[in-house]
């Protein structure tokens, strides 16, 4: 029996409500850097803003993802609503939901199938040049990427990279220790860091507490800090002994910039999708990617 097990959308109303109606408009600039929007919604008007990603309209009952295939495009949804199959399981995506952007990267079928509810507006994201962007970045970069998309697909990192830990003597990182129990950041603090994890592990929590993942050496965490006056959307504290390397927010903003303008709204769009998958996954029980 088909029953709709979970939804995901930004509140696209609530932005709009600010009287955003041009998201590059100054006012639109001022409240993204305000801490009046949440997170998701922040990234959400980012993307929207975006003059890097083509625009595109489906109409409603059109087939945009098919499970078992191979993902040939990414969108970024605007407005609009959309069905996510999984066997006899329907998920609803809203506005901001972001469609095959993980599996598109690693050249992964789709283990569901996507089909627009109504007329949906969305913004095209270039899978066609991501592999000539990734090819060029430094083993720390390519490591937070790496991190974000085995998070959405529901993979374990793989071991962690000596690379990021030789870039830690040349500035741009800096070395902390925390200790079991430790709050490393709380949910709804500025994100000032990226934490690479040396050693030991640490839980992310929602807003209730609950550990929604844990992490080991090799993995990164607080990629919020990528975004200028970034806001934690989940808490990390220490599990046992724990030694990260962190990069702050501007040395984060500006090796994503020194590699492609476009970096900066992949990594925005990698973590809007880990974001929706989070909430499938806890509501719905959606299976990977």
């Amino acid at each position: 029996m088909v029953k709709l097990r979970a939804s995901f959308a930004v509140d696209s109303d609530r932005i709009k409500n600010f009287g955003i109606v041009d998201p590059r408009s100054t006012q639109a600039t001022d409240l993204f850097r305000s801490r009046l929007l949440s997170g998701d919604e922040r990234l959400y008007l980012s993307l929207w803003a975006s003059s890097l990603l083509s625009s595109i309209t489906f109409e409603p009952k059109r087939k945009v993802i098919s499970a078992d295939e191979t993902v040939e495009q990414a969108y970024f949804v605007v407005s609009g609503t959309l069905v996510a199959m999984q066997g006899q399981d329907i998920y609803r995506l809203g506005p901001g939901s972001v469609l095959g952007l993980a599996q598109g990267v690693f050249n992964l079928p789709s283990k569901y199938s996507v089909m627009t509810a109504t007329a949906v507006q969305a913004r095209v994201i270039p899978l066609h040049r991501i592999d000539a962007i990734v090819a060029k970045l430094p083993q720390e970069v390519r490591a937070v990427l790496q991190t974000i998309i085995q998070r959405i697909l529901g993979h374990r990192h793989p071991h962690g990279s000596p690379a990021m830990a030789q870039t830690a003597d040349q500035g741009a990182f800096q070395t902390q220790i925390y200790q079991d129990g430790e709050q490393i950041f709380r949910i709804g603090e500025l994100a000032n860091d990226l934490y690479f994890i040396q050693s030991g592990s640490v839980e992310i929590t929602d807003g209730q507490g609950a550990v929604i993942a844990q992490l080991s050496p090799g993995q990164t965490f607080g990629e919020a800090a990528i975004l200028h006056a970034g806001i934690r959307g989940a808490s990390a504290r220490a599990r046992g002994p724990v030694q990260c390397t962190l990069m702050g927010t501007q040395a984060a903003s500006d090796l994503l910039a020194t590699y492609s303008p476009l970096l900066v709204n992949i990594v925005e769009a990698l973590l809007l999708q880990q974001s929706m998958h989070n909430t499938l996954r806890q509501d719905g029980g959606l299976s990977g990617g």
